[in-house]
């Protein structure tokens, strides 16, 4: 029995993983931008490096197929913030959730802000930068998760353009979504 269960989810995992390079190669790769002494862009191989050194300390380990997903897609998928001396301040990744498959949605999964940087709004800017870019992909919607008792990361969601669509049972959160297209 365990060795069935094992197999149902190793093919499920390579069947999500398959899916969702495939549409990640539909979106764009977008160029930099500099604001108030920061860079927003997508990362190279080096600053994928980092920043998924950054996702585990802030993280864990996070899930297999997810990490095999940014290895190969970070051009696409994982978002950086740079300061002034080219260190990574924060990184959002994204992914697309097998539920939205159908409804043209690109998921944000997952934003990191260093501790040393937290307070200066670089979350707001990032996710704006991430909404900005992503607004020249075929993608309609962004869509993302947030705890109900994190009150800060909901109020950053909500200045960058998200809003509440519903609650979420698993995990236990709001789940926002961000307009990209004209419908």
């Amino acid at each position: 029995m365990e060795i069935a269960h094992f197999l149902y989810h190793l093919k499920r995992d390579r069947l999500l993983l398959k899916a969702n390079i495939m549409r990640a190669e539909l979106l764009p790769i977008p160029g930099e931008e500099k604001t108030d002494n920061y860079i927003f862009k997508t990362a190279s191989k080096k600053e994928y490096d980092e920043a998924i050194k950054i996702y585990h300390k802030y993280c864990g380990v996070g899930v297999p197929w997810l990490i095999k997903l940014w290895n190969k897609e970070f051009e696409r998928l994982c978002y950086i913030v740079k300061d002034e001396k080219a260190k990574i301040a924060g990184l959002a990744f994204f992914m697309f959730n097998e539920a939205e498959f159908d409804a043209n949605i690109v998921h944000e999964l997952v934003i990191v802000i260093d501790e040393s940087y937290r307070g200066q709004g670089l979350s707001t800017k990032l996710q704006r930068y991430c909404v900005k870019s992503l607004k020249q992909s075929t993608y309609a919607y962004i869509s993302t998760c947030v705890g109900f008792n994190d009150i800060k990361a909901l109020r950053s969601c909500q200045k960058a353009g998200f809003y509440i669509l519903k609650q979420s049972a698993k995990p236990p959160s709001h789940y926002l979504i961000c307009k990209l297209k004209a419908l």
